[in-house]
């Protein structure tokens, strides 16, 4: 992506749309039209045909470093279902396609900064969902999924989607798991992110564009 986003203003507008997929996967015929009708309607937010959970009411990332846990902060209410319910979404999974805007990254250099936490350079760079997806919540970006069912052909079932961790300690997660945890809690520790629910005026949680409805 980032050959696209350092593309000038005359070559590539800002208000762009960007679309990733994987090169090897097969995909709907209508995931391109439903990715584009949805960004279009919500102007501010990243859309994604899969997103994960990065906690849930009964579990949630347990820290063994003395940081906070780990929390979303994004209400149950507001939180979607892929294939089933429009909403958003923590983590967005980008093999499953997702569109962003140029806008969304106008400095674009960040996304390959590594050197702000060891834990940037040693597990971030592994896994590049969470990463991308912790920039996105820190720049106040929400992700969102369109509710019905399109992406790869290879998505899993619908339903409740799985949280991003499993409950429990550092000796329960090994390889992409235990990147994924330890590139969220830098995040925690440099951005202030993934704290908890609620808003600014409750003095936790984070601010957010607000996500409009789907229309019935």
């Amino acid at each position: 992506m980032l050959p696209i986003l350092e593309l000038s203003d005359l070559e590539l507008p800002q208000s762009a749309l960007i679309l990733t997929l994987d090169d090897d996967r097969w995909y709907k015929d209508e995931t391109l039209e439903t990715l584009v009708a949805t960004a279009k309607r919500h102007p501010h937010a990243v859309v994604a045909t899969g997103g994960r959970d990065i906690s849930d009411e009964d579990h949630f990332l347990e820290s063994s470093s003395g940081t906070p846990h780990l929390r979303s902060s994004i209400t149950a209410e507001q939180r979607g279902v892929p294939g089933s319910k429009f909403g958003r979404t923590d983590i967005i999974v980008g093999a499953n396609g997702v569109l962003y805007r140029k806008h969304f990254f106008s400095n674009a250099s960040e996304l390959w900064d590594f050197g702000t936490h060891t834990a940037f350079s040693r597990h971030c760079a592994f896994v590049d969902d969470v990463w991308i997806s912790g920039h996105l919540e820190r720049l106040k970006i929400p992700r969102i999924i369109p509710g019905i069912s399109m992406g790869s052909l290879e998505e899993n079932a619908l339903g409740k989607i799985a949280p991003l961790w499993i409950h429990g300690g550092d000796q329960h997660m090994t390889g992409r798991e235990m990147h994924n945890r330890k590139c969220a809690e830098a995040f925690q520790d440099v951005h202030g992110i993934w704290k908890g629910q609620g808003d600014c005026t409750q003095g936790h949680g984070q601010c957010h564009v607000a996500v409009s409805p789907e229309p019935a």
